[in-house]
């Protein structure tokens, strides 16, 4: 049986595996440097990770939350590696043994965890157990692996203080949580557990310039719109610290992975997606009837995909495999 403490928060640790997510260290004038550059960006950093992150933590009383009659609901105050609270809700099976699959469920930009009820519901009858969170907020961060980081505590927690089998610890990401559950999954190549990437995009650049590029004209002047695009949002995106590079790490994913994609989808297009760069059995299409804001903004529960079956069956099947 997996005990939950209530006790103490958890605090989770720099380790070899995320060291990659630690700020550089400078000293002398390199120092100094980076604290003019820090002051200088702090504007721009703020409006950056706002639009990113905007604050959605609310404090929550560590302990238990609720029962019903096979699960009960925990809720676990976390503590990053750089010292940010985080509060974990760890919807979790009576019978549950640390073998028991269990899902990060990470949430999409400007949205709370609630945006995952539906499929956390459907997954609690499949057998596995849930946990979701909320990021750390804005005036916390301040660049994309300071989201990466507070997936990473939430995976330590699970199998540092459960003590849950690494492999049995899968991830489901909807479109910025796609972008970071699959940056985590890539930290820990050791695991097995399954990753679910939904409309995710592969990096920040290519989400930047394929949606502002003009591309009705003709390629000559989508190359050329796309271009000035990237020299003056995507770049300075890059410079501000906001870059996911899941187009090389979904591409060294040894354990399996699921990514889904809607054709229509008016944020992420196709070829800003990570489903672009996957192999046809590793991929979901969504159903290409559907036109409109519902192709990105609703979530899995309230999608149809292109084959007929229910998405959440779909993926409830994939990670209880």
């Amino acid at each position: 049986m997996v005990s939950i403490s209530t006790g103490a928060p958890f605090q989770a640790q720099w380790t070899a595996n995320n060291s990659s997510l630690k700020y550089p260290e400078y000293s002398g004038v390199a120092y100094v440097a980076s604290k003019v550059k820090r002051v200088l960006l702090s504007l721009p950093n703020a409006i950056a990770a706002l639009c990113f992150n905007p604050s959605l933590t609310t404090r929550k009383t560590p302990g238990l939350h609720s029962t019903t009659s096979n699960s009960k609901c925990y809720y676990k105050e976390v503590t990053t590696p750089d010292n940010v609270t985080l509060f974990a809700k760890i919807r979790i099976l009576n019978d549950s043994t640390k073998d028991t699959k269990t899902a990060i469920l990470l949430n999409p930009l400007g949205a709370s965890s609630i945006v995952h009820d539906g499929l956390a519901t459907k997954l609690l009858q499949e057998g596995i157990n849930v946990v979701t969170f909320n990021y750390r907020g804005y005036k916390d961060t301040y660049r994309a692996e300071d989201l990466v980081l507070d997936g990473e505590s939430i995976y330590q927690f699970l199998v540092d203080d459960l003590e849950m089998n690494k492999d049995s610890v899968n991830f489901f990401g909807y479109s910025l949580g796609g972008a970071i559950a699959t940056s985590v999954k890539a930290l820990h190549p050791e695991s097995k557990g399954k990753l679910v990437a939904d409309r995710a995009f592969k990096s920040v650049y290519s989400l930047l310039t394929e949606n502002l590029c003009i591309s009705r004209f003709g390629r000559v002047i989508k190359k050329i719109t796309s271009l000035v695009m990237s020299i003056f949002v995507a770049y300075p995106a890059y410079l501000l610290g906001w870059e996911f590079r899941n187009d090389r790490n979904i591409t060294e994913l040894t354990s399996e992975k699921l990514v889904i994609y809607h054709p229509n989808d008016i944020l992420v297009p196709y070829s800003a997606s990570l489903a672009s760069i996957c192999d046809d059995d590793d991929v979901l299409e969504l159903n290409r009837a559907v036109v409109g804001g519902t192709t990105h903004f609703a979530p899995i529960a309230h999608q149809d995909s292109q084959n007929g079956e229910d998405p959440l069956d779909f993926v409830a099947n994939f990670l209880k495999a």
